[in-house]
């Protein structure tokens, strides 16, 4: 299991059907990568401790997790993700 940096800013992009979505790599509780993780729909689970998200919005669904991710905005041009240099704000 590969440990995010404190200074990386690493994104993970995530697809459910015909869209994606795009959130920092990195669990925001465990610092491991969430890609390494398992998908469910619009859930991602951490790998290290079991903390889930959605990846729509970044929101904690299930605990250790207690902050949430960053998401940014993104679509799919021409075949290739497009992503928004700044995340989405918080709702």
């Amino acid at each position: 299991m590969r440990v995010a940096g404190p200074r990386s800013r690493q994104l993970a992009v995530f697809r459910v059907g015909n869209e994606v979505f795009v959130t920092d790599a990195a669990c925001t509780h465990g610092r491991v990568w969430l890609t390494e993780g398992g998908q469910q729909g619009h859930r991602v689970q951490c790998p290290l401790h079991g903390g889930v998200f959605d990846i729509r919005t970044g929101a904690v669904v299930s605990p250790p997790c207690s902050v949430a991710l960053r998401t940014y905005p993104a679509r799919v041009e021409a075949g290739f993700v497009s992503v928004a240099a700044a995340p989405a704000e918080t709702k």
